[in-house]
């Protein structure tokens, strides 16, 4: 029955995919990656249709349920079958609705990571804190060899692809950060951000990094990115997220 249902989500999700010209953001990586899904959203939304997975993803169908725009919650025989009827019928009488969906994806199981990789081919993967090796990082790595974009920090990982937004210390970087005791300095041309310490904790000025980043590739002014990213409450997200892990 499970494996019945794999199939049959995995079919209406790359259908979804489809029907609707869906742009893929996908943040993977390891700590604070929903911090960044969250980032990304709220800054891109300022400029376009975007949606994203409000909680993080806990299981295999995490992904194509929050492709298909349902709840993430296990569900009984019948409201799966209802899922499926009404997945089908919206995607063969539905409009389109071209929109862009930002995703974080991370799995320390290699049977979740190979399941994404048959649904998810990113327009743009987001690598955000690779402290270490992930299944997921390194089957998405092979989907975006062709025509997919990647951000990351060359610190944490390498990346071969041809099409990369690389940020931080590294000279390569397009997204230059310097680092002093008092801020952190994101540097982009001629445009500079200064962030002072007090409003970004220390394990979190590369999530800052790799959501400017994202957003300047997708063509963004540095500018706009950044009045997005005001609108951004870092420090209240974490306090939500460590709130909501209490006694888990």
């Amino acid at each position: 029955m499970r494996g019945i249902l794999q199939l049959v989500l995995e079919y209406l999700a790359k259908w979804a995919i489809r029907k609707h010209n869906m742009e893929l953001i996908v943040v993977s990586g390891k700590a604070g990656i929903d911090l960044v899904r969250e980032g990304i959203y709220v800054v891109l939304s300022e400029k376009y249709q975007v949606r994203r997975n409000v909680k993080p993803v806990w299981w295999d169908l995490s992904i194509p349920l929050n492709i298909l725009g349902y709840v993430d919650k296990r569900r009984g025989v019948l409201a799966w079958l209802d899922v499926i009827f009404k997945s089908w019928f919206v995607l063969v009488f539905g409009p389109k609705n071209p929109s862009i969906l930002v995703l974080s994806a991370e799995s320390e199981r290699e049977e979740t990571a190979k399941y994404w990789y048959k649904i998810l081919k990113p327009d743009y993967l987001v690598i955000a804190n690779y402290t270490e090796k992930s299944p997921v990082v390194e089957f998405l790595l092979n989907r975006t060899k062709i025509q997919g974009r990647v951000v990351y920090n060359p610190e944490d990982i390498e990346v071969k692809q041809r099409r990369t937004f690389a940020y931080g210390t590294n000279k390569s970087a397009k997204l230059k950060m310097r680092e002093t005791k008092e801020a952190v300095t994101y540097s982009y041309k001629d445009y500079k951000l200064k962030v002072e310490k007090y409003f970004l904790p220390p394990y979190t000025k590369n999530i800052v990094g790799s959501i400017l980043s994202t957003a300047l590739y997708k063509g963004m002014g540095f500018e706009d990115s950044v009045n997005g990213l005001l609108k951004f409450d870092l420090r209240n997200k974490i306090l939500s997220q460590i709130s909501e892990n209490i006694g888990k």
